[in-house]
């Protein structure tokens, strides 16, 4: 709602804001709506694409993803948290070993190198998270499963989306997105969970709209 709230705003009255300025005013308007801002969420919405976030100061990167670039979204039908991110959270360790710390970091900054260089396979091969992943995978019925049956029917790198509960399986071949589809249904199916699943591409984001 912030973002496209913003965006039209900055058309509407010819502002050109740039897009640190176009975030920072979204923020305020998920504030307004949900009570607390994610300038992750908020950022990407705005301005599309894949978009690192630095806070204190706010300062967003944007980088253009590989146009193969392709994304399977399953969404389960589950009971959601009032305060899904809050609670979703409150799961991940207090301490964690520096050996995760440091395969955590160096899968992160290949995947920006993975965008950077439009190489969907770096990018899908470098999603392995071995700290936040394995802590919240519980709270997600059918996920070890989903993310097997999504790797066997050939995507490249599957995690889960955000806070969950959805899952993203990322791939660079159109045709094999059907069959990570109808793979992860499966998975979700083997623990009685139905779900819905979204074939999709990076979206350019609503300041494209200005344009």
């Amino acid at each position: 709602m912030g973002s496209s709230a913003a965006s039209a705003f900055d058309k509407l009255f010819g502002l050109k804001l740039d897009g640190n300025s176009l975030v920072e005013y979204a923020g305020y308007g998920e504030k307004a709506s949900a009570g607390s801002v994610h300038y992750d969420n908020v950022a990407a919405s705005v301005l599309g694409g894949f978009v690192i976030v630095k806070t204190n100061p706010l300062q967003v990167t944007r980088i253009d993803p590989p146009t193969n670039l392709r994304m399977c979204i399953a969404v389960p039908k589950l009971d959601v948290p009032k305060k899904k991110t809050k609670v979703s959270r409150g799961v991940i360790p207090k301490k964690i070993k520096l050996t995760d710390s440091i395969l955590n970091l160096s899968n992160a900054t290949t995947i920006v190198a993975g965008f950077m260089k439009k190489d969907p396979e770096l990018i899908g091969n470098s999603i392995k998270d071995v700290i936040v992943e394995p802590a919240r995978q519980h709270m997600i019925p059918g996920f070890v499963k989903v993310k097997q049956n999504a790797l066997k029917a050939g995507a490249l790198g599957v995690t889960i989306s955000g806070a969950g509960p959805s899952v993203i399986a990322f791939s660079k071949s159109s045709a094999d997105l059907k069959k990570i589809s109808s793979a992860m249904s499966r998975g979700f199916a083997s623990a009685n969970t139905k779900c819905q699943t979204v074939i999709c591409k990076p979206s350019k984001g609503a300041a494209d709209k200005r344009k």
